[in-house]
């Protein structure tokens, strides 16, 4: 008998068995029994050809019918398409083997070695900071010897170092932060299409953060005329159509909550020029709506802050006066200027005025002022007058955020760093009877003050300028002031340390700034962190072996734990992901916030053809968004004392070192001193041996 033959009579023999079975525990008529296993070998048919479907579609594909692939299925071991599946499933598994996340760019180990972005990328300017310029410096062999690289910034948590893989984490990866060169990328995106977006109903959370990061960017791109002149266009236009009211109403509504926003957040651009004349003169048109009038109360509320524009320094400007000197990618300022005159006049704006619930009455011959004199606008001088305020409203929300902003850049004025007392023992024993809470809430103080001092724009312009013109500009950078005082507490720690001679000493004054930043991380203030850890993590106070080894090894554990916090790993990974699952009060890592938004700013153009290149501002507005979301949880702190005023005085007057912008390197003066305090000292990259044996 051949195989097959016995196949076929095993067969018909379990079926006949299988039949039997049916019909003892069967007891409904033939006609339904034949009805009913015909349904079921038809669903067992279809569920096996399911599953011979996808188990097959991983597996290479082969010619063949459907009778070939039941009959293989059916001879084949059952193992067979396990084990191809698995073999697929690995391999997707092993392509997929770090996730990258946002903030979580691509190595550079990983980057193929034709990438334009090589290690001879030239990098934009960045920070004038002593201890941030290192990280964007490329790292040589001699130079990864050299004193004055060796901060916090070139750590990293593996253990060898080698100078080529610091080279490569060093150079950060522009390929996030280029615009992806494929023809789908390089086509930008119209200017309607984005009103179009501004104006929708936001769908997730990605589109809600769209609002506040266009409105805050758009002046790189775009006048306030010309937005402004395209919002109304799509307010009539939805107006004239034949939807239904109630969504047509909830439509409109929308768009003034947009320009609520925009009147609250930035009044500068309502400055005396085309975009006010055209507010004033479309509020005018729908105060009179029952529907529409709160709305057109509360803008009209915020154009009576009228101030001077701080951004026509850097940004796109209405003034046709301002715009002959600037370069010929900034043509485009110039034309919404030509119908100004036919939208917005100079009666309807005396109209709108006599219209609202205000008292106070100034010249005409002061507002003319205001709006013509396109130097004080951009002189950005730091006193009431740079933002003189002509009309006002107390409850309107643009006179609130304004009169904050005013008293915080008042109190950040008298905060700045002025050293000028030398550093003795009177402070060291000053400072070593001072609680650590004490130190830490006073410094985190003094960082909100500057920080609460600067607006979400001027992060742009501070980026947008170069240094010279930074330096030049009569207005107050209080962006650069902050890192000032970032590089004052790294100085003053480290100058601290090293003043005494004995060990024990120092390795008193060390423990103590240990645990200091890790209370400063607990108040989530990361800009004092880095400083702090700079300071500790600087090739002066590293190399102090014997100082070291005093400190208990519990505290250094904790200390360590920060330092991989801040350190520049996966493009500080750490620290983003830290800054994003912080949810209270929280001041940012200021040099890092400063390169992300330069780095975005000089790889990429802003215009592609006639369209804009969107790409470039969605990094951008990313950060910007983050900064915007610190500022509005403001810090609890307590009446100011004596006693935390001379813990104020005592950092920022203390002098460490000449913090003169002219010295190249004010730490070589605390490298000689380190010198003299231990002749020998520990290379940097070992002083973490302890913990790996």
């Amino acid at each position: 008998m051949s195989p097959s033959s016995h196949g076929k009579s095993l067969k018909t023999s379990a079926h006949s068995n299988s039949n039997q079975r049916l019909t003892s525990r069967e007891t409904s008529p033939k006609k339904s029994r034949s009805r009913s296993r015909s349904k079921t070998r038809l669903q067992s048919s279809r569920s096996k050809e399911l599953l011979l479907n996808m188990t097959a579609r991983p597996a290479v594909i082969e010619s063949a019918d459907e009778d070939s692939d039941t009959s293989s299925a059916e001879e084949d071991p059952p193992t067979k398409p396990k084990t191809k599946l698995r073999l697929d499933t690995s391999k997707a598994s092993e392509g997929q083997t770090r996730p990258t996340g946002p903030h979580t760019p691509i190595s550079s180990e990983e980057q193929t070695s034709g990438s334009p972005m090589g290690t001879s990328t030239l990098i934009p300017e960045t920070p004038d900071s002593y201890y941030v310029k290192s990280m964007l410096r490329p790292v040589s062999t001699e130079a990864a010897e050299n004193r004055a690289y060796q901060t916090f910034l070139n750590m990293d948590d593996e253990t060898e170092h080698s100078p080529g893989k610091e080279t490569e984490q060093l150079m950060p990866t522009m390929s996030n932060l280029r615009v992806d060169e494929s023809p789908k990328s390089e086509t930008g995106v119209p200017f309607k299409e984005l009103i179009d977006k501004l104006l929708i109903l936001p769908a997730n959370k990605s589109d809600s953060k769209f609002v506040p990061s266009f409105l805050c960017l758009y002046r790189a791109f775009a006048t306030p005329y010309k937005l402004l002149s395209a919002v109304v266009d799509q307010f009539v236009t939805i107006e004239r159509t034949k939807m239904v009211h109630f969504t047509k109403v909830a439509e409109m509504l929308r768009y003034l909550q947009v320009l609520a926003q925009w009147t609250a957040t930035y009044p500068g651009d309502f400055a005396s020029g085309p975009a006010r004349d055209l507010a004033l003169t479309f509020i005018q048109s729908i105060e009179n709506s029952k529907v529409f009038a709160p709305a057109a109360r509360e803008i009209s509320n915020n154009l009576d802050t009228l101030i001077a524009d701080e951004d026509c320094d850097w940004a796109f400007d209405d003034n046709p006066a301002a715009a002959k000197g600037k370069t010929s990618s900034s043509n485009h300022k110039k034309t919404p200027t030509t119908s100004s005159t036919s939208l917005g006049s100079s009666s309807n704006e005396n109209i709108a005025r006599t219209g609202r619930k205000n008292n106070h009455k100034h010249d005409d011959s002061d507002d003319e002022n205001d709006g013509g004199n396109s130097s004080s606008r951009g002189s950005g001088v730091h006193s009431n007058a740079s933002s003189i305020i002509k009309n006002y409203n107390a409850s309107s929300q643009s006179y609130s955020n304004l009169m904050q902003l005013e008293s915080a850049k008042l109190q950040a004025e008298r905060l700045k760093p002025n050293p000028h007392i030398r550093l003795s023992k009177f402070q060291w024993h000053q400072f070593m009877e001072i609680p650590i809470d004490d130190l830490a809430r006073e410094i985190t103080r003094v960082d909100w003050t500057m920080y609460s001092s600067i607006r979400p724009r001027d992060f742009v312009r501070h980026v947008s300028l170069t240094t010279d013109q930074r330096r030049n500009s009569r207005r107050v950078d209080n962006i650069s002031m902050m890192v000032k005082h970032f590089n004052h507490l790294a100085l003053f720690v480290s100058g601290m340390i090293l003043l005494r001679d004995k060990p024990k000493h120092r390795a008193r004054a060390l423990e103590k700034f240990m645990a200091l930043a890790w209370k400063v991380r607990q108040l989530n203030n990361y800009n004092s962190l880095g400083a702090i850890v700079a300071g500790i993590n600087g090739h002066e106070i590293a190399r102090l072996n014997s100082t070291r080894e005093m400190v208990p090894h519990e505290v250094q554990r904790q200390f360590l734990r920060l330092t991989i916090l801040m350190g520049i790993s996966r493009s500080h990974a750490a620290y983003r992901m830290a800054w994003d699952n912080s949810f209270t009060e929280r001041i940012p890592f200021l040099p890092l916030v400063r390169q992300d938004l330069t780095m975005a700013a000089s790889a990429n153009q802003t215009f592609i053809g006639s369209n804009i290149n969107w790409k470039k501002f969605e990094i951008m507005g990313d950060v910007i968004v983050g900064i915007q979301k610190s500022l509005e949880q403001p810090y609890s702190f307590g009446q100011r004392t004596s006693r935390t005023e001379e813990i104020t005085r005592l950092i920022l007057e203390t002098k460490i070192v000449e913090e003169s912008e002219d010295s190249a390197d004010p730490r070589s003066e605390l490298y000689d001193r380190s010198v003299q305090v231990e002749q020998t000292g520990a290379d940097p990259r070992k002083k973490f041996d302890w913990l790996r044996r």
